[in-house]
């Protein structure tokens, strides 16, 4: 039952995530990503059934007892990847709104800068 919980969080934040990126608001699309991002982090979590034990332990413990390593090393691997992206779109919907004086894309098609 708890596994369908995770599930059914994940799934809502990936949701969430897609719907904020269809927005033509550069800081709704940045929290779309963050949302995505979790949702990936939560589902490896569920896929990699992390249990709060101990990766590895030296004390003569079976190897049943221990927790898999490999998807808490993804989740970390994950994190820094969005942490990274985050950074580089927030730095990108900066520069848009020091050029623009907007933060909202426009849809009209691009003009001519050349004096028209």
């Amino acid at each position: 039952m708890n596994f369908v919980i995770e599930a059914l969080v994940a799934g809502v934040l990936f949701a969430a995530g897609v719907y904020l990126i269809t927005d033509a608001h550069s800081f709704r699309r940045i929290l779309g990503v963050i949302a995505i991002g979790h949702a990936i982090n939560v589902t490896f979590f569920v896929t990699g059934k992390v249990s709060g034990r101990p990766a590895f332990v030296f004390d003569g413990t079976t190897p049943e007892a221990l927790a898999n390593p490999l998807p808490q090393a993804l989740v970390l691997t994950a994190i820094v990847i969005s942490l990274t992206v985050i950074t580089l779109l927030a730095a990108i919907a900066f520069r848009k709104v020091d050029a623009d004086g907007t933060e909202a894309d426009d849809p009209a098609p691009l003009r001519n800068h050349e004096g028209d």
